[in-house]
Protein backbone atom coordinates (compact mmCIF):
# COMPACT_ATOMS: atom_id res chain seq x y z
CA UNK A 1 0.00 0.00 0.00
CA UNK A 2 1.70 3.66 -0.97
CA UNK A 3 1.96 6.37 1.16
CA UNK A 4 -1.14 8.59 -0.67
CA UNK A 5 -3.32 5.19 -0.01
CA UNK A 6 -2.85 5.20 3.61
CA UNK A 7 -3.19 9.00 4.30
CA UNK A 8 -6.39 8.35 2.67
CA UNK A 9 -7.35 5.33 4.32
CA UNK A 10 -6.51 7.16 8.02
CA UNK A 11 -8.85 10.74 6.88
CA UNK A 12 -11.52 8.08 6.45
CA UNK A 13 -11.53 6.41 9.89
CA UNK A 14 -10.93 9.52 11.39
CA UNK A 15 -14.39 11.18 9.55
CA UNK A 16 -16.14 7.42 10.52
CA UNK A 17 -15.01 8.36 13.84
CA UNK A 18 -16.36 11.98 14.05
CA UNK A 19 -19.54 11.02 12.41
CA UNK A 20 -19.81 8.25 15.26
CA UNK A 21 -19.54 10.82 17.81
CA UNK A 22 -21.38 13.31 16.21
CA UNK A 23 -23.76 11.01 16.14
CA UNK A 24 -23.32 9.65 19.76
CA UNK A 25 -23.87 12.73 20.74
CA UNK A 26 -27.01 14.05 19.25
CA UNK A 27 -28.39 10.63 20.74
CA UNK A 28 -27.51 11.64 24.15
CA UNK A 29 -28.65 15.09 23.77
CA UNK A 30 -32.46 13.87 22.29
CA UNK A 31 -32.49 11.33 25.43
CA UNK A 32 -31.69 14.52 27.83
CA UNK A 33 -34.47 16.92 26.06
CA UNK A 34 -36.95 13.71 25.99
CA UNK A 35 -36.43 13.11 29.42
CA UNK A 36 -36.30 16.73 30.74
CA UNK A 37 -37.40 19.53 27.84
CA UNK A 38 -37.81 21.84 30.13
CA UNK A 39 -34.02 22.06 30.64
CA UNK A 40 -32.93 20.94 27.80
CA UNK A 41 -34.73 23.15 24.80
CA UNK A 42 -32.80 22.72 21.69
CA UNK A 43 -30.33 25.52 19.61
CA UNK A 44 -32.97 26.77 17.49
CA UNK A 45 -35.61 27.35 20.12
CA UNK A 46 -32.93 29.29 22.12
CA UNK A 47 -31.99 31.44 19.23
CA UNK A 48 -36.10 32.33 18.83
CA UNK A 49 -36.67 33.09 22.38
CA UNK A 50 -33.17 35.27 22.67
CA UNK A 51 -34.39 37.04 19.28
CA UNK A 52 -37.71 37.72 20.34
CA UNK A 53 -36.65 39.37 23.67
CA UNK A 54 -33.87 41.58 21.84
CA UNK A 55 -36.88 42.46 19.35
CA UNK A 56 -39.07 43.41 21.99
CA UNK A 57 -36.23 45.38 24.26
CA UNK A 58 -35.77 47.62 21.20
CA UNK A 59 -39.33 48.45 20.21
CA UNK A 60 -40.20 49.71 24.12
CA UNK A 61 -36.91 52.12 23.43
CA UNK A 62 -37.20 53.29 19.71
CA UNK A 63 -39.75 55.37 18.70
CA UNK A 64 -40.40 54.99 14.83
CA UNK A 65 -39.18 57.86 13.15
CA UNK A 66 -42.37 60.41 11.39
CA UNK A 67 -42.98 60.99 8.08
CA UNK A 68 -41.85 65.43 8.04
CA UNK A 69 -44.75 66.77 6.49
CA UNK A 70 -43.36 69.43 3.44
CA UNK A 71 -45.47 72.34 2.51
CA UNK A 72 -44.88 73.01 -1.21
CA UNK A 73 -43.80 76.86 -1.54
CA UNK A 74 -46.43 78.16 -4.14
CA UNK A 75 -46.73 81.42 -5.11
CA UNK A 76 -49.84 81.49 -6.35
CA UNK A 77 -52.73 83.50 -5.23
CA UNK A 78 -56.73 82.46 -4.54
CA UNK A 79 -58.89 85.04 -4.39
CA UNK A 80 -60.93 82.93 -2.96
CA UNK A 81 -58.65 81.79 0.02
CA UNK A 82 -59.92 82.63 3.52
CA UNK A 83 -56.53 80.90 5.19
CA UNK A 84 -53.66 82.63 3.60
CA UNK A 85 -51.68 86.20 4.05
CA UNK A 86 -49.64 84.62 7.01
CA UNK A 87 -47.11 86.59 6.99
CA UNK A 88 -44.65 84.64 9.23
CA UNK A 89 -44.52 82.10 5.65
CA UNK A 90 -42.85 82.51 2.88
CA UNK A 91 -45.92 82.55 0.85
CA UNK A 92 -47.64 84.74 3.13
CA UNK A 93 -44.91 86.91 2.55
CA UNK A 94 -44.85 86.68 -1.35
CA UNK A 95 -48.67 87.36 -0.70
CA UNK A 96 -48.54 90.19 0.72
CA UNK A 97 -45.55 92.33 -1.26
CA UNK A 98 -48.15 91.12 -4.44
CA UNK A 99 -51.33 92.76 -2.69
CA UNK A 100 -49.95 96.07 -1.50
CA UNK A 101 -47.00 96.81 -3.89
CA UNK A 102 -47.52 99.48 -6.74
CA UNK A 103 -49.03 99.41 -10.08
CA UNK A 104 -46.70 99.37 -12.48
CA UNK A 105 -46.85 103.03 -14.27
CA UNK A 106 -49.20 104.51 -11.42
CA UNK A 107 -48.57 107.86 -10.99
CA UNK A 108 -48.46 108.84 -7.31
CA UNK A 109 -52.25 110.35 -6.66
CA UNK A 110 -53.21 112.86 -3.76
CA UNK A 111 -56.31 112.04 -1.57
CA UNK A 112 -58.88 114.30 -3.28
CA UNK A 113 -62.15 114.56 -4.74
CA UNK A 114 -60.80 115.00 -7.92
CA UNK A 115 -58.89 111.71 -8.12
CA UNK A 116 -61.53 109.52 -5.93
CA UNK A 117 -62.63 107.34 -9.35
CA UNK A 118 -59.15 106.12 -9.64
CA UNK A 119 -58.57 105.38 -6.53
CA UNK A 120 -62.16 103.63 -5.86
CA UNK A 121 -61.19 101.64 -8.44
CA UNK A 122 -57.57 100.46 -7.24
CA UNK A 123 -59.30 99.62 -4.11
CA UNK A 124 -62.61 97.76 -5.51
CA UNK A 125 -59.87 95.92 -7.92
CA UNK A 126 -58.16 94.69 -5.19
CA UNK A 127 -60.50 93.78 -3.08
CA UNK A 128 -61.61 91.72 -5.63
CA UNK A 129 -58.12 89.89 -7.00
CA UNK A 130 -57.21 89.18 -3.66
CA UNK A 131 -60.27 88.15 -1.46
CA UNK A 132 -60.46 91.46 0.83
CA UNK A 133 -63.93 90.90 1.46
CA UNK A 134 -63.43 89.86 4.94
CA UNK A 135 -62.01 93.26 5.94
CA UNK A 136 -64.06 95.66 3.90
CA UNK A 137 -67.28 93.91 4.81
CA UNK A 138 -68.28 95.72 8.30
CA UNK A 139 -71.04 94.57 10.51
CA UNK A 140 -72.96 97.22 11.89
CA UNK A 141 -75.33 95.55 14.85
CA UNK A 142 -74.46 92.67 17.13
CA UNK A 143 -72.57 92.30 20.14
CA UNK A 144 -69.53 90.81 18.92
CA UNK A 145 -69.53 88.06 21.66
CA UNK A 146 -68.20 84.48 20.59
CA UNK A 147 -70.50 81.94 20.80
CA UNK A 148 -69.91 78.66 22.50
CA UNK A 149 -70.13 76.93 19.08
CA UNK A 150 -68.96 77.28 15.91
CA UNK A 151 -70.72 76.65 12.32
CA UNK A 152 -70.32 73.76 10.60
CA UNK A 153 -70.80 74.12 6.96
CA UNK A 154 -70.43 70.80 4.75
CA UNK A 155 -68.62 69.42 7.34
CA UNK A 156 -66.11 71.96 8.22
CA UNK A 157 -66.34 74.25 11.48
CA UNK A 158 -65.65 77.62 10.70
CA UNK A 159 -66.17 80.65 13.51
CA UNK A 160 -69.29 82.21 14.82
CA UNK A 161 -70.00 85.39 16.89
CA UNK A 162 -72.85 87.78 16.79
CA UNK A 163 -71.64 90.24 14.23
CA UNK A 164 -75.01 90.84 12.31
CA UNK A 165 -76.13 93.61 9.53
CA UNK A 166 -73.08 94.26 7.04
CA UNK A 167 -72.44 96.95 4.91
CA UNK A 168 -69.68 97.09 2.09
CA UNK A 169 -67.31 99.80 2.89
CA UNK A 170 -66.03 100.45 -1.02
CA UNK A 171 -69.96 100.35 -1.97
CA UNK A 172 -72.04 101.83 1.11
CA UNK A 173 -70.20 104.85 1.25
CA UNK A 174 -72.26 107.17 3.28
CA UNK A 175 -74.46 104.45 4.76
CA UNK A 176 -71.55 102.78 6.59
CA UNK A 177 -70.74 105.23 8.93
CA UNK A 178 -67.15 106.26 10.89
CA UNK A 179 -68.55 105.07 13.55
CA UNK A 180 -69.24 101.55 12.41
CA UNK A 181 -65.78 101.37 11.14
CA UNK A 182 -64.81 101.85 14.48
CA UNK A 183 -66.23 99.87 16.66
CA UNK A 184 -65.43 96.94 14.22
CA UNK A 185 -61.92 97.65 14.28
CA UNK A 186 -62.38 97.46 18.35
CA UNK A 187 -63.45 94.33 17.73
CA UNK A 188 -60.55 93.07 15.68
CA UNK A 189 -57.93 94.57 17.42
CA UNK A 190 -59.34 93.83 20.96
CA UNK A 191 -59.04 90.59 22.92
CA UNK A 192 -60.89 87.58 23.06
CA UNK A 193 -63.75 89.26 25.24
CA UNK A 194 -63.79 92.68 23.08
CA UNK A 195 -67.40 93.81 21.52
CA UNK A 196 -68.42 95.58 18.39
CA UNK A 197 -67.42 98.68 20.13
CA UNK A 198 -64.78 101.40 20.09
CA UNK A 199 -61.60 100.70 21.61
CA UNK A 200 -61.49 102.49 24.35
CA UNK A 201 -57.69 102.19 25.03
CA UNK A 202 -56.55 101.27 21.26
CA UNK A 203 -54.53 98.62 21.85
CA UNK A 204 -54.16 96.00 20.21
CA UNK A 205 -54.17 92.74 22.56
CA UNK A 206 -52.71 89.39 22.41
CA UNK A 207 -55.01 86.50 21.59
CA UNK A 208 -54.23 82.57 21.14
CA UNK A 209 -55.07 81.26 18.24
CA UNK A 210 -54.44 77.42 19.41
CA UNK A 211 -57.18 77.72 21.90
CA UNK A 212 -59.72 74.66 21.26
CA UNK A 213 -63.07 75.49 19.88
CA UNK A 214 -64.48 78.23 18.89
CA UNK A 215 -62.64 80.72 20.53
CA UNK A 216 -59.50 79.40 19.13
CA UNK A 217 -61.38 79.97 15.07
CA UNK A 218 -62.85 83.43 15.76
CA UNK A 219 -59.10 84.34 17.10
CA UNK A 220 -58.01 83.19 14.02
CA UNK A 221 -60.34 85.29 11.93
CA UNK A 222 -59.39 88.49 14.06
CA UNK A 223 -55.97 87.80 13.52
CA UNK A 224 -56.28 87.39 9.74
CA UNK A 225 -58.12 90.77 9.90
CA UNK A 226 -55.48 92.39 11.05
CA UNK A 227 -53.50 91.26 8.44
CA UNK A 228 -56.12 92.81 5.62
CA UNK A 229 -56.45 95.94 7.75
CA UNK A 230 -52.30 95.65 7.22
CA UNK A 231 -52.78 95.14 3.93
CA UNK A 232 -55.36 97.85 3.12
CA UNK A 233 -52.85 100.61 5.02
CA UNK A 234 -49.99 99.77 2.56
CA UNK A 235 -52.07 99.99 -0.50
CA UNK A 236 -53.54 103.48 0.01
CA UNK A 237 -49.71 104.21 1.34
CA UNK A 238 -48.08 103.25 -1.55
CA UNK A 239 -50.44 104.64 -4.35
CA UNK A 240 -50.86 108.09 -3.20
CA UNK A 241 -48.01 110.59 -2.72
CA UNK A 242 -45.55 110.68 0.27
CA UNK A 243 -46.13 114.26 0.99
CA UNK A 244 -49.50 113.74 0.78
CA UNK A 245 -49.53 110.78 2.92
CA UNK A 246 -47.54 112.28 5.48
CA UNK A 247 -50.07 115.07 5.37
CA UNK A 248 -52.98 113.17 5.39
CA UNK A 249 -51.78 110.87 8.33
CA UNK A 250 -51.26 113.06 11.16
CA UNK A 251 -54.24 114.38 11.27
CA UNK A 252 -55.93 110.95 12.03
CA UNK A 253 -55.82 110.27 15.59
CA UNK A 254 -58.00 107.33 16.13
CA UNK A 255 -55.98 105.00 13.46
CA UNK A 256 -53.05 104.17 15.39
CA UNK A 257 -53.32 101.12 17.48
CA UNK A 258 -50.50 100.22 19.59
CA UNK A 259 -50.02 96.48 20.13
CA UNK A 260 -49.41 95.78 23.75
CA UNK A 261 -46.86 93.15 23.47
CA UNK A 262 -43.97 94.91 20.89
CA UNK A 263 -45.10 98.46 22.28
CA UNK A 264 -44.53 99.01 18.09
CA UNK A 265 -47.71 101.45 16.82
CA UNK A 266 -49.94 100.23 14.10
CA UNK A 267 -52.03 101.70 11.93
CA UNK A 268 -55.66 100.65 11.30
CA UNK A 269 -56.12 100.57 7.68
CA UNK A 270 -60.02 100.48 7.42
CA UNK A 271 -59.70 103.09 9.88
CA UNK A 272 -57.45 104.92 7.38
CA UNK A 273 -59.33 103.93 4.21
CA UNK A 274 -62.80 104.94 5.77
CA UNK A 275 -61.54 108.69 6.69
CA UNK A 276 -59.48 108.74 2.95
CA UNK A 277 -63.03 107.97 1.54
CA UNK A 278 -65.10 110.46 3.19
CA UNK A 279 -62.35 112.98 1.84
CA UNK A 280 -62.83 111.33 -1.70
CA UNK A 281 -66.80 110.98 -1.63
CA UNK A 282 -68.20 113.80 0.93
CA UNK A 283 -71.80 114.20 1.75
CA UNK A 284 -73.01 116.61 -0.76
CA UNK A 285 -74.43 119.40 2.20
CA UNK A 286 -76.60 122.29 0.73
CA UNK A 287 -77.19 125.20 3.12
CA UNK A 288 -81.16 125.89 2.17
CA UNK A 289 -81.54 128.43 4.28
CA UNK A 290 -79.06 131.20 2.38
CA UNK A 291 -81.95 130.23 -0.65
CA UNK A 292 -84.76 130.52 1.57
CA UNK A 293 -83.76 134.26 3.04
CA UNK A 294 -82.94 134.47 -1.02
CA UNK A 295 -86.63 133.64 -2.04
CA UNK A 296 -88.32 135.80 1.36
CA UNK A 297 -86.31 138.83 0.35
CA UNK A 298 -87.69 139.02 -3.30
CA UNK A 299 -91.68 138.06 -2.24
CA UNK A 300 -90.79 141.30 0.17
CA UNK A 301 -89.59 143.15 -3.09
CA UNK A 302 -92.24 141.99 -5.18
CA UNK A 303 -94.96 142.62 -2.43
Amino acid sequence: MSGATETRAAKGAKDLRDEEEAARIEAENAAQATANPQIQPDMATMLKALTAAITAGFASVIVPPTTAVVKKYSTSLDPYDTQGLDTDTKDGKYQWSIITKMIGGWKLLSVSVENADRLMDLLKDRKTQFGLDPICTVPTSGTGNTYPTSRTIAGVEYHKSDLQDHFELLKDIHTLTLSHVRAFSGWFMGGESSTLSTSTDMQIKAIDPNKLGNVGLVNQFKIRLHRLSGALHFILKNHVSCSNYNSFLPSIKICPYQDEVSGRQVVCGLILLKMAMEVMKPHLVINHREKEKALEALTLLSA
